[in-house]
Order: C-alpha cells, then structure tokens, then sequence
C-alpha cells in the first residue's frame, strides 16, 4: 500500500473533514482507499512540479472523490455496482501526470460533468460509457469522446432488404460475463441490445451495425454488462416471417443453417434492420443471423 507523505496527509485530512461535515452519506473507509491508493501516488508523481501544484491538483482530484462518495457514486467494493466515476477516476491519475498542470482542475472538472451527467440519464448510458472506458484517450476531450461512443448505439438502423445470402455469427456473452445465463432479449436504444441473465438482475449488451458484405468484420459485439433495467426501445419489427427450428431458422421460404444450435431458441428477437437473434438454455452464445 502506498505511504502517504505527511503533507499531502494534512491536506488529505482537511478534505476529508470538509467532506464528513458536508455530506450525510459520507464513507471514511472509501475516502481513505482513494487517498492511499490514488491521492498519494498523484502526489509522488509531481514532485518535480513545485508545492504549490501538487497541492492543486491531489486537491482537484480528492475534491472529486469526495462529490462521488456524497452523491452515492462510490462506495466500498460489493455495496454497489461499479459506477463511470469510478472507473475515471481509476484512469485520471495517469492522465494528470502527462498532462500540463495547468490542465488539471479542467480535467477534473470534465471528468466529474461526464460522470454525473451519465448517471443521471438513463441506466444503460452509464454502463455503457463504462464498459467503453479503454476507448477514452483524450482526458481533455471527455464529452466529445462520449458522445462519439454513443453516437453508434444511439443512431437509427435502417430497414434490412430480406434476401440471400444470409450470414451467421454467434457471440460468446460469457467473455466479459463469465457466470452469464441469456435469458429475455430486448432492446434500449436503437442499436444497443439487452439479453438479461436468467439467475441475477443484471444482462449483457451487445452493440448492433447495420448488414455488412461477406467478408466483412462481424455484426456485433459484446460490450459487457448492462444494468438489470426494464428499460425498452420499441425497435421495429422483421417485415417477414421469421420461424426458428431447433437448428436453423426459417426466414421466408429461406431456411438458413445455424451451427452449434441443437435445440429450440429459448429468446428470440427480429428486427426491422434484418438482426434476427436467438439465445438457447444451455449455451452462453447469443446466435445472430443478417441478410449479407
């Protein structure tokens, strides 16, 4: 564990006491964590920066820390699921050590504006920017960042033309969810598909993109973990007959194979945009099958 220099101490004790006296859900334990794991390692890191600016800027950093813990984004591990704020604030250490100091209270600030602002949209927006976190590069471009993120799952599909080939992938859910069960599959935005799990109230979101040529990079992909939300888009539905077998599905007069599938699909769900997804009882794959 990290030693906590004495001044940076002082300082730490005097947020933490502004903190206690401001907040009625304050956590001394999560405050403590930050301080030693984070606070003290940004403070080593700018030694050569001069007093002054490792004080403003361990200051920016725990002053966020300290509205996280107030506001019930940070609690200790297993009280809560992981939150944005968390996991930025897991990488803003390393980004205000390469940044320029005088970039730090910007940072942070934008850092905090991104987090509150998603966790007080709807519940997926936040866990989806959170499985998306090793995609923010530019701690000086958060917003712009988050938005070209969204910008995929938030963007209307247009309308499949039902016709062969049709191509098939399957998606292994359990990469990021090793316990996962698929159950129920729904949407929550236009582009972003929810498979809750059977057993716990959580579920894994799969990204969709519109039809591609053969050849092409797959479909979808597995994003992670959603929250466990009754949240729904009402996506429009398949304009052809869609009927599922124990190993292939029937789309029109279309019968089109679907490998490793050796039972009836326990969820499916047929889109407008030419997804047709299923899910089975004793697999972790989510099957996707598209005109190609």
């Amino acid at each position: 564990m990290q030693q906590v220099p004495p001044a940076a101490a002082v300082l730490m004790e005097s947020i933490r006491a502004a903190g206690a006296r401001r907040h009625a859900r304050w956590d001394d334990q999560v405050f403590a964590s930050y301080c030693q794991q984070h606070g003290s390692r940004l403070w080593e890191a700018l030694a050569g920066e001069g007093a002054a600016t490792q004080a403003g800027s361990v200051t920016s950093y725990l002053t966020v820390v300290a509205a996280g813990i107030g506001a019930g984004y940070l609690a200790q591990e297993g009280d809560a699921p992981p939150s944005l704020l968390q996991g930025l604030l897991g990488l803003a250490v390393a980004w205000l050590t390469r940044s320029g100091p005088a970039h730090h209270a910007q940072i942070m600030t934008s850092l905090w504006n991104l987090a509150d602002g998603a966790r007080r949209e709807a519940q997926w927006m936040e866990q989806y920017l959170l499985a998306r976190l090793a995609d923010f590069h530019d701690p000086l471009r958060l917003q712009e960042q988050a938005a070209q993120l969204l910008r995929p799952a938030l963007e209307p599909q247009p309308d499949a033309r039902w016709q062969e080939p049709y191509r098939v992938e399957t998606i292994h859910l359990a990469q990021g969810l090793p316990s996962f069960l698929p159950g129920r599959i729904s949407m929550l935005t236009p582009s972003l598909v929810r498979i809750g799990d059977r057993r716990h109230d959580t579920a894994a979101g799969v990204l969709l993109t519109a039809a591609a040529a053969p050849g092409a990079p797959q479909a979808a992909a597995c994003i992670g973990r959603m929250p466990g939300t009754h949240e729904e888009y009402p996506a429009p539905s398949a304009a052809v007959t869609v009927r599922w077998g124990r190993d292939h599905v029937q789309v029109g007069d279309t019968r089109v194979p679907l490998p490793l599938m050796a039972c009836e699909p326990l969820h499916t769900l047929a889109l407008a945009s030419g997804h047709l997804l299923a899910v089975v009882a004793n697999s972790q794959r989510l099957w996707l099958v598209q005109p190609g």
